[in-house]
């Protein structure tokens, strides 16, 4: 039984390449990404939207990298408070913690070693919950639709 299992994980393991089974690290989060979330509790209820820029740090590994946020709530009162900071962020398997667990996320949707999608959750007393989801790079030479010009 030993032998007929060690030769399944030997085959099996030929068969991805090894990035398949490596975990993520913090460059696995780089670039600009779009927060849609909610606000139930202080000081909503209401929307935040904005962006995050992740910059990882030069050696990708366990170290933190760093996140630019540039965001907004507006509450149902139809208050809008903007909210710009840098913050320090840190990927461990496959969560990510942003601003010292102001958000945390799982990498939940990760295509040729980058994260695209992300769900976040935030202070359990702000009650926020959302998605980070990964902005496409703009294409040399495409016009606003996104479209190449010929």
């Amino acid at each position: 039984m030993q032998r007929h299992l060690a030769f399944v994980l030997a085959l099996t393991s030929s068969w991805f390449p090894k990035a398949v089974w490596a975990q993520p690290d913090v460059c696995a989060v780089a670039g600009e990404y779009v927060l849609s979330a909610s606000v139930a509790g202080a000081p909503g209820p209401g929307q935040v939207s904005g962006t995050l820029v992740f910059t990882p740090p030069e050696a990708c590994g366990s170290a933190a990298g760093t996140v630019a946020v540039d965001v907004q709530l507006v509450t149902t009162a139809g208050v809008v408070t903007p909210y710009r900071a840098d913050w320090p962020y840190t990927v461990v398997g496959t969560s990510v913690v942003i601003g010292g667990g102001a958000l945390r996320g799982t990498l939940t949707d990760v295509a040729r070693g980058v994260a695209t999608s992300i769900p976040v959750s935030g202070d359990a007393d702000a009650g926020i919950t959302g998605s980070l989801l990964k902005r496409p790079a703009h294409e040399p030479g495409a016009g606003a639709s996104g479209a190449l010009r010929r």
